[in-house]
């Protein structure tokens, strides 16, 4: 990899829908029931979990180079 190429370690399109699910958690936070929180909670985590095996991966890839 070129020090010139741009260079992003996750795609725009995950960190816009992880902004949306943040602020829909915050809208939520004073009226949603239990279980709607523990569903979003669960995407959260799903998703930051994804996050974690890209940096993961990214790290990788990285030692390699």
């Amino acid at each position: 990899m070129a020090d010139d190429e741009p260079y992003d370690l996750m795609p725009h399109k995950q960190i816009n829908e992880l902004n949306r699910q943040m602020q829909e958690l915050k809208s939520k936070a004073d009226t949603a029931s239990p279980q709607e929180l523990i569903r979003s909670m669960d995407t959260l985590t799903k998703t930051i979990h994804a996050m974690l095996k890209l940096f993961i991966h990214a790290s990788d890839e990285l030692k390699f180079e």
